[in-house]
């Protein structure tokens, strides 16, 4: 309708024939501007309305990336649609991702922002409908907001870019060679260039200090475009000896000293271990039992600690806290009914402990089925367990029960008649 008649269908008129916000028709013609990967995913249900919005604000690139970090575990966009049970990240996780890894703070930005002339491409980047500040219905969440983002990383690297060859021009017409540095650790940096140095390649100095003193533009960061002096002589006969911290041999004796006391902590720990191992009888004791479930039960964590407590009907009482507060002592209350147990029982206790994991239920998929290849699953077809039946039982029950709420609710809610 906008194409055929651009004059009489606007945002504003659309908005205003279907009963909908501005921001509501603005977001769902973004969705026009997805990659194809992207929409596909969409179609066919792996991502929410939510996912493709916040990657159709994207640029093409920036949205194949988006797309491979929602689902790590895929290789490929090909191999996400032919999985049909793929899950995606949450979009709370999809904004933190973009915030970190694709926006810009431009009040951080090393050249000047209303600069119409660095990069003549893209103009100023006051302008730019790229920034966050200046497109409020595809950006709503920036309004009121003191931060201006940039969205484009591709642009906001070709001027950064920009800003180096100004500053390298002069000194390459005044006969100088200067080098390109990084501000980023030379063990961080992802794809390193043979052409930069990076922190840790080079040492910055004053002009003339040494003999291999060489200018230098910085070319990352909030000081980009900067002039400095580097030496990158890793023997310099000038700066090596400050640069370079050599030990003495007093402290390299007191550190050898040092690792092989713990060399020799984690050797005892192990033969120890060993040795316990070689004296275990071929029926463990009621000590070893209760040792052993109840550093089990410890490691289940505080949420499988509840299941537990519920399915064994413990008390959950609370205790004071040595913070001050109450807290339920999960570990006092298993401890307590360990030793309450018979040894036939803490064995059961072992096994039940390992099939605890198996009660979590995603939230963010209420209704997935139990898989087939977990440790509940087998166990109980193992014991010939009919789970179809279980759930049939507790389908019936619950629903008995939410029933019943909903029929107190409407007498409390009817009016009485005068």
């Amino acid at each position: 309708m906008m194409h055929l008649q651009p004059e009489t269908y606007t945002v504003e008129t659309l908005a205003e024939k279907i009963g909908r916000s501005e921001k509501y028709v603005y977001a769902r013609l973004r969705l026009m501007h997805l990659v194809d990967e992207v929409q596909q995913a969409f179609y066919t249900g792996k991502l929410t309305v939510a996912h493709a919005f916040e990657m159709a604000r994207l640029t093409p690139d920036d949205q194949r990336r988006a797309l491979a970090e929602c689902f790590p575990h895929h290789r490929t966009a090909a191999a996400l649609l032919k999985e049909k049970k793929a899950e995606a990240a949450t979009v709370r996780e999809l904004r933190q991702w973009i915030e970190r890894e694709i926006h810009l703070d431009l009040t951080n930005a090393p050249f000047d922002t209303q600069d119409d002339t660095l990069l003549p491409a893209a103009g100023s980047c006051l302008r730019c409908p790229k920034r966050t500040g200046t497109n409020p219905l595809l950006f709503p969440e920036a309004i009121g907001q003191k931060k201006s983002i940039c969205t484009d990383r591709s642009c906001y690297r070709a001027k950064v870019e920009a800003l180096v060859q100004i500053r390298v021009k002069p000194l390459e017409e005044s006969g100088e060679q200067p080098l390109r540095v990084s501000h980023a650790p030379a063990w961080q940096a992802k794809a390193r260039k043979a052409d930069v140095l990076y922190d840790g390649q080079y040492r910055t100095v004053k002009k003339g200090e040494c003999p291999q003193t060489k200018p230098a533009v910085v070319i990352d960061g909030p000081e980009a475009g900067k002039v400095l002096h580097v030496c990158s002589e890793e023997k310099c006969a000038v700066h090596a000896r400050v640069t370079h911290y050599q030990a003495t041999p007093q402290e390299r004796a007191a550190r050898a000293k040092e690792l092989l006391a713990e060399r020799i902590e984690k050797q005892t720990r192990v033969r120890i271990l060993d040795a316990i191992r070689k004296k275990l009888s071929a029926t463990l004791s009621r000590l070893d039992l209760e040792m052993a479930a109840l550093d089990y039960f410890e490691r289940l964590g505080h949420d499988n600690h509840r299941r537990l407590c519920r399915v064994y009907g413990w008390e959950e009482k609370k205790s004071k806290a040595s913070w001050g507060g109450s807290t339920v002592d999960y570990k006092t209350i298993a401890g307590k009914a360990i030793r309450e147990m018979s040894t036939q029982q803490v064995q059961h206790f072992l096994v039940v402990c390992a099939l605890a994991t198996d009660l979590y239920c995603p939230g963010y998929n209420p209704r997935q089925s139990l898989a087939k290849d977990s440790n509940l699953a087998r166990t109980a077809a193992r014991y010939k367990i009919d789970t179809a039946k279980l759930f049939t039982a507790v389908r019936e029950q619950l629903s008995k029960s939410v029933k019943g709420t909903t029929r107190k609710k409407s007498k409390t809610t009817r009016r009485k008649p005068k």
